[in-house]
């Protein structure tokens, strides 16, 4: 990730925080990372993981070697010591339900200058953990700023930290990178939309083989 994008102090806090996060997930069953070959050290690169716990975020801050500016929900910000927190750890804040043109536009400029950017494409927790569809911003994003996107696939963290509780469990937790996709170009007539579900595609058939695999081996 370009030094631009964090000041010095602001880095130092991001990789404590990290390190933290790697602790605390030692702790509760162990974070195993696959595919970082796909993972560019410096940017600009757009990570989509998939969300089922409140607890993904920090998963990826401790999977993602690059220090990484993320998109969080807006009403996060309402508590000054968790805004604090999260602004620390290089997020923003992103209004959900609507297009955020200022937040977007934070986004593509962290881009240009070589950061590291994630954006939950689901746009909130799955409340069934089921994926679910992929909503545009991730396409737009990566047609505006030509970044190529980097599907992510999190396992484990709702057996961890289950919806509405706030207790962790012991449970293994797994992070997969999957191959890079190249932005479309923007001639090339692709719609916001058909990326989106291109980018989907790739991620169910990963999930598929996954589950197929795990079938084959019981």
């Amino acid at each position: 990730m370009s030094p631009s994008t964090l000041s010095w102090p602001h880095w130092c806090f991001y990789v404590t925080g990290r390190w933290s996060w790697k602790a605390f997930f030692s702790v509760f069953g162990g974070l195993k990372v696959v595919g970082l070959e796909h993972l560019p050290y410096q940017g600009p690169v757009i990570l989509a993981p998939n969300h089922v716990s409140l607890l993904d975020p920090w998963i990826m801050c401790a999977a993602v070697p690059n220090p990484m500016r993320s998109m969080a929900a807006e009403y996060l910000y309402k508590t000054p010591v968790l805004a604090q927190y999260l602004y620390g750890m290089g997020a923003f804040p992103l209004k959900q339900g609507t297009s955020d043109l200022q937040s977007m536009g934070k986004a593509r400029d962290f881009l240009k200058r070589g950061a590291t950017v994630m954006i939950f494409p689901e746009g909130g927790c799955s409340p069934s953990g089921e994926p679910r569809p992929w909503l545009p911003g991730v396409a737009v994003l990566s047609i505006r700023s030509g970044s190529p996107v980097i599907p992510v696939i999190i396992e484990g963290s709702r057996n961890c930290l289950p919806l509405g509780s706030f207790r962790p469990r012991y449970s293994p937790m797994r992070v997969t990178f999957l191959p890079a996709v190249p932005a479309p170009p923007r001639a090339a007539g692709a719609t916001r939309l058909q990326v989106a579900e291109h980018l989907q595609r790739l991620e169910q058939a990963w999930w598929k083989g996954r589950k197929e695999t795990q079938s084959s081996q019981a």
